[in-house]
């Protein structure tokens, strides 16, 4: 929903517009099951992301951040 600059995702390339239909390969259902999946793991772990954007999938690695 949002894209924090200098953030993490802004830094793996993720757009505003990007919808995430998986993280670490794991299909991704809903927001809720996103956040799970991100506050299951710790900071500064990378994960793979696969995005839809325009109608094309595309792959990033992330390095999460802290969200507080």
């Amino acid at each position: 929903t949002n894209i924090t600059k200098s953030g993490p995702s802004e830094a793996a390339g993720l757009a505003l517009d990007d919808i995430i239909v998986t993280f670490d390969d794991e299909p991704v259902k809903d927001s809720d099951d996103l956040l799970f999946k991100v506050r299951a793991l710790n900071v500064n772990d990378t994960v793979t992301i696969k995005v839809l954007r325009q109608g094309k999938e595309m792959t990033f690695d992330v390095r999460l951040g802290s969200d507080v």
